[in-house]
């Protein structure tokens, strides 16, 4: 008989171990969608106003809430006011608009690991790091903007964020990565795309709206969670940025109907021109990812509104990705949006049994801070 070599095999094999990430092949598993209700229950508790700031984001911080926003008085100021968690007021920070020591860009977000407060600014693609009493220590530079949602985790040793690039053929292509300091290195742990952000391929284009947030992610209990909101597609990883379960939920697209585009498409542009402007042919069926206690919610879309009041539709998992059931969970602002702007802002945060919120009164454009006890 003759001799195999099996040199050849083992070669091939060492090879194809190097081109593929171990997590890189596991199977997608389809959940059916579930009606049956989950006993999760949101208590309001206590709500206030938060003055003089437009476009107000949230950051919860170890017993601390961070409110930023632009001021609606002094010209080029970015605002941050920093509540307990009663939602009283105890000190109020400012910052010019600028690119010196100490200036933030239009795009910065706060984040507390520690003794040090990071502000990750895509405008002069930066990280600023503040002392524990916002003394500025430093900046370091970014090879190119990490956009939200950035992510400190692990006392700051490192950051989740996501890039876009154009293609060749004018695609975008996103990629997410693990950012680690000192030396910023980059792990991609997702890349989306590349997808073609226009319904035209030649010239006038115009912008497809509706189906924007269209990706989504969060760190938890050392793992992170990834959505791709027009597939209903679930990812975990470990931060590695190896794959570990992915799921996708086999839900129905709603399609748009004709007759409801105009009207949704004024009430985005407040009733400008709608030449540069389309949208989507479906409604994806997921709008946010909440990380809670004992699970996280995705909130569901049922529609092209944007307003919202009260409890919203939302379906509940553990962190293994087993989907559980239906809960409502509280409107909050930017939960619906149909253009990137605004894309990624933070209006919500979770910590030991609480959701704080940031809400908006369209009618006199005022902004509220809310919090509710979960029951889970």
């Amino acid at each position: 008989m003759k001799k195999i070599s099996i040199l050849p095999i083992l070669l091939c094999m060492l090879f194809l171990s190097h081109c593929t990430k171990p997590g890189e092949m596991v199977d997608e598993i389809v959940l059916e969608e579930k009606s049956e209700p989950v006993n999760v229950k949101f208590v309001f508790e206590k709500k206030v106003e938060v003055p003089d700031i437009m476009w107000a984001s949230l950051y919860k911080t170890d017993n601390e809430l961070y409110v930023r926003g632009y001021s609606t008085i002094e010209h080029k100021k970015v605002i941050l006011n920093i509540y307990d968690e009663d939602l009283e007021i105890s000190s109020q920070k400012k910052f010019n608009i600028g690119d010196g020591p100490g200036d933030l860009g239009t795009g910065c977000h706060f984040f507390k690991c520690g003794d040090r407060i990071y502000v990750p600014d895509n405008t002069q693609m930066r990280v600023n790091i503040f002392d524990k009493d916002f003394k500025f220590v430093k900046f370091v530079l970014l090879t190119k903007p990490m956009f939200l949602p950035v992510t400190f985790v692990e006392n700051g040793a490192y950051f989740l964020g996501n890039t876009s690039e154009w293609t060749e053929k004018s695609k975008t292509l996103y990629g997410c990565y693990i950012v680690r300091f000192p030396g910023l290195t980059k792990q991609r742990f997702k890349t989306i795309g590349p997808s073609n952000p226009w319904n035209s391929p030649t010239p006038p284009r115009k912008y497809v709206i509706g189906s924007t947030p269209f990706f989504y992610y969060f760190y938890k209990n050392e793992k992170i969670y990834f959505i791709k909101m027009d597939d209903y597609q679930l990812s975990q990883f470990d931060l590695e940025g190896q794959l570990l379960k992915n799921v996708r939920v086999n839900v129905e697209k709603k399609k748009v109907p004709k007759e409801k585009k105009i009207p949704w498409l004024k009430e985005q542009r407040g009733g400008r021109s709608l030449e540069k402007f389309d949208l989507a042919d479906h409604i994806q069926p997921a709008g946010w990812m909440v990380p809670l206690g004992k699970g996280f919610a995705v909130v569901r879309r049922n529609g092209y509104g944007t307003g919202c009041n009260g409890l919203v539709e939302a379906d509940y998992f553990d962190y293994q990705l087993n989907l559980k059931g239906k809960i409502e969970i509280p409107c909050f602002f930017r939960i619906y949006i149909l253009r990137g702007v605004g894309y990624f802002i933070w209006t919500w945060q979770y910590q030991d049994g609480y959701l704080y919120l940031i809400n908006e009164d369209e009618g006199n454009e005022t902004f509220y801070l809310e919090k509710w006890k979960v029951v889970e």
